[in-house]
């Protein structure tokens, strides 16, 4: 795990110290480059379905991590879609979102985070950019008060609009 991955967990396990007492996570955005929950996930047991866009991370998931519960290839927009069309009548207890909301245009971003706070039963959490660069492909850019004024707590790291700083966004459900 490198420095960068390292504050990103410690960040969330200060923040969220229960988050891994929920065991059922769909975990949105887990291509290669965000495992640094797993080995957390792993000890403790938790049962994780993933939702990723590209194919070939999905297939390489599906090959190399026997352990995961379930990966769905689709856009997390059509994530209600796909689980209704395969009779899949679940509630996951945690939402991990990863780097994903911001892909989105804003308000297309926040239909999402509702449609998915209807799956989840007791934790939503948001991992984004705290602000953003040019290049980075990110649609819309989002900051604290965004998911505050949809009842989040928020923790950033990092400064503004620099490279590496993080977002975390974090709900209970009631």
């Amino acid at each position: 795990m490198n420095e960068i991955e390292k504050e990103r967990l410690d960040q969330l396990i200060k923040n969220i110290p229960d988050i891994w007492q929920y065991k059922d996570i769909l975990y949105v955005g887990a291509y290669q480059g965000r495992f640094h929950f797993w080995e957390e996930m792993k000890r403790n047991n938790s049962k994780v379905w993933l939702v990723e866009i590209d194919s070939e991370a999905c297939d390489w998931l599906r090959k190399d991590h026997i352990w995961l519960q379930g990966v769905v290839n689709c856009n997390i927009k059509d994530f209600r879609d796909y689980i209704e069309n395969n009779d899949i009548l679940k509630k996951w207890q945690t939402l991990l979102w990863s780097h994903g909301v911001c892909t989105l245009e804003k308000n297309e971003g926040f239909k999402v985070i509702k449609d998915l706070e209807k799956l989840i039963s007791k934790l939503l959490v948001h991992i984004v950019p705290y602000g953003t660069l040019s290049g980075t492909g990110n649609a819309s850019i989002w900051y604290p008060e965004d998911f505050v004024n949809l009842g989040y707590k928020c923790s950033t790291l990092g400064n503004i609009h620099e490279r590496n700083s993080n977002l975390l966004a974090w709900k209970y459900v009631k």
